[in-house]
């Protein structure tokens, strides 16, 4: 405890060593969230300026060889199509690369409506200005789904990484069948980025 960080070394040594040992083909970890994610990622960083020599300053630097190396280790960063997750996510990234060092994969965009404007017509196309109710939810809808378009845009533009996006699935808890949907999204548009 008398070092800083030395938790968060614990475990970036586990995975430096799970990642060494061939075992698998990919290792995936939900890190923290934003601000706890670059203090975490710091950590080896820390220890090797804290530490001078021994066991923890052999495993920080080793830790910091497999952030380094953009073929062992990337963070794909995960955010929601709203301003506020967006401008966290455009500030984290640039923290990630510039502090950290760590390249950064595709930005995987979870819940965004991908469907179509919504209108409110009735069988013979006329809009059903009788339902202030339903004209007021589509237009709530839209106005949403305009959104979170405005904001991927944004990201696009201030932030030159690719996107993964996830569709907003209309549930209210997920399923195996759910998961599977987005699995297929996901495995789908990783298969189209460029090698």
């Amino acid at each position: 405890t008398a070092a800083p960080g030395i938790d968060d070394i614990v475990v970036l040594g586990k995975l430096k060593q799970l990642e060494r040992s061939d075992d698998y083909d990919l290792i995936v970890v939900d890190g923290p969230a934003a601000g706890h994610a670059i203090t975490f990622l710091l950590a080896a960083r820390g220890l090797l300026d804290t530490v001078r020599g021994g066991p923890i300053h052999t495993q920080a630097q080793d830790v910091l060889e497999m952030f380094q190396d953009p073929t062992r280790c990337q963070v794909l960063l995960v955010t929601l199509p709203e301003t506020t997750p967006i401008n966290e996510l455009i500030e984290t990234a640039y923290s990630v690369e510039e502090r950290v060092g760590v390249q950064l994969g595709p930005v995987v965009v979870n819940g965004v409506d991908l469907g179509e404007p919504v209108t409110v017509v009735d069988t013979d196309n006329n809009l059903l200005s009788a339902n202030p109710d339903l004209l007021a939810a589509a237009g709530y809808r839209n106005h949403r789904r305009q959104c979170q378009r405005d904001e991927l845009n944004r990201l696009s533009t201030d932030l030159a990484l690719a996107q993964i996006v996830l569709p907003q699935l209309a549930v209210a808890g997920l399923t195996p069948a759910d998961i599977s949907v987005l699995a297929q999204s996901l495995l789908q548009q990783i298969a189209q980025l460029p090698s």
